[in-house]
Formats: C-alpha cells, structure tokens, sequence
C-alpha cells in the first residue's frame, strides 16, 4: 500500500509503504489524520457503521489525531471507543 496524499502538494513525504522500516509500528493500520479519517467518511459514506479505538492509533501529530478523532466522531457520535470498551463488551 502507498498513501499519496499530502506528499503531491508537498507538505508531507512519502509514507505507508509496506516495504519500509518506518511502518513497521504500525501493523493494526495506519495513520489516524490520513488513512484512518478518511476511511471512515468512506464507511460512514456507505452507511457502514465506524468504530475507532482511540487508544490503539496515533497520528502523525498529537494535533492532527486529535482533529481526526474530531472529525470522526462528528460523522458518528458513538464512533470512538476504547481497548477497555472492547475488553468489557458483552459477548451475545
């Protein structure tokens, strides 16, 4: 996977090559103010229902994942959730 986002303006490098050293960190996804955020407008977009586990993602600053989760949770109001949420949830 290649994410060429932000690189074409120039403001950002090349970034979530799978081949690189640099995500190696990042084996449960990718970055929340990019790949993340944008996932979830396309889910949210195609009535698929989003949750986000606040606390297992990272942005690519403290800023810029704090305006992702942000904008996320305005698509979905309950769309943020936590490691404990998914360790408490009640099997059915």
């Amino acid at each position: 996977m290649v994410d060429f986002g932000r690189e074409l303006d120039g403001a950002e490098s090349i970034h979530c090559m799978e081949d690189s050293p640099y995500t190696d960190y990042a084996e449960f996804g990718g970055l929340t103010d990019v790949c993340i955020h944008y996932t979830a407008v396309d889910a949210h977009q195609h009535d698929y229902y989003i949750k986000d586990v606040t606390d297992a993602v990272a942005g690519s600053s403290k800023e810029a994942h704090e305006y992702a989760l942000k904008a996320i949770k305005y698509l979905q109001r309950n769309s943020l959730i936590t490691v404990t949420d998914i360790e408490n949830a009640e099997v059915e």
